[in-house]
């Protein structure tokens, strides 16, 4: 036994990593965890939401842009057939609305929330692209993730190469954009 070999500087101070040979590379992570509920994907998803309602509006305007993005959200909701969905949407839920600029942003909702609204924001992110190249890449995350997602629902647990090659494909696709986009948001501020 070389301590060396098996010792991994954790994240975590539980007392399970504390086990000679426990890394986190022992844990078995999860979509509904590290994506849909307080992950990437609900961070991605209130990074687009707060773009398309600062970008457009500020102070008091915020919550009537709002308004607006969520009445096109239940139009697409219906037009893609979404059966699970937010049932409502508040500045709250994406950031503080006294400081909407003081911290990262993220979309407070439940995992199977967060990962229906993916098409429906895709949709929206796309309508409202406006050539930028943050724009483009939203659209880009926002797809990628949405087929990723697709993907999972539709395929069996031990799925075909093909489909797991394009699963794959999908999620090292919406990984680079979501690393793009965060790099950019840090240089931005």
């Amino acid at each position: 036994h070389n301590p060396q070999v098996y010792s991994y500087p954790s994240r975590s101070h539980h007392v399970l990593f504390d086990l000679p040979g426990v890394t986190s590379w022992n844990c078995c992570f999860d979509s509904l965890h590290c994506l849909d509920t307080k992950g990437i994907a609900s961070d991605l998803c209130g990074s687009v939401l707060h773009q398309l309602i600062y970008e457009r509006a500020s102070g008091r305007g915020a919550s009537a842009e709002l308004a607006k993005l969520w009445q096109r959200i239940q139009e697409l909701y219906s037009t893609l057939g979404t059966t699970n969905r937010l049932t409502h949407l508040q500045l709250s839920m994406i950031c503080s609305p006294d400081k909407p600029h003081s911290d990262w942003t993220s979309l407070h909702a439940s995992g199977a929330e967060v990962r229906h609204l993916v098409p429906a924001l895709a949709v929206l992110a796309a309508e409202r692209c406006n050539g930028s190249l943050i724009s483009k890449k939203r659209v880009v995350a926002l797809n990628s993730l949405g087929e990723f997602y697709n993907i999972c629902d539709r395929e069996p647990m031990f799925m075909a190469v093909a489909a797991s090659d394009r699963l794959l494909y999908c999620m090292e696709t919406f990984l680079a954009s979501y690393y793009w986009l965060s790099q950019i948001s840090m240089a931005l501020g």
